[in-house]
């Protein structure tokens, strides 16, 4: 599970990724690093199913995309502050 505040700012982190994802395939930027930042946004939507607190897991995978991919720096900023009311 993911805290109930962090909810929203995950949420709004993970559609930051698939944006980017998205703008990198429309630049023709190299399949693999597509495929790498994708592989992190697919392992975040199994951290709101855990039983567990898993948020700060949730976090450190953003982080680990941010230090892999700057330009996702703003994931991990939309999920440490307050979210936007939309993107």
């Amino acid at each position: 599970m993911i805290k109930p505040e962090k909810v929203k700012p995950a949420l709004f982190a993970l559609q930051a990724i698939l944006v980017r994802a998205r703008f990198m395939a429309q630049t023709k930027e190299p399949h693999e690093d597509i495929a790498m930042l994708m592989d992190y946004a697919e392992y975040l939507p199994q951290l709101f199913l855990s039983e567990e607190d898993m948020t700060e897991m949730y976090r450190k995978c953003l982080q680990g995309a941010a230090e892999r991919f700057p330009f996702s720096r703003p994931a991990l900023e939309l999920f440490d502050g307050e979210p936007p009311e939309k993107l």
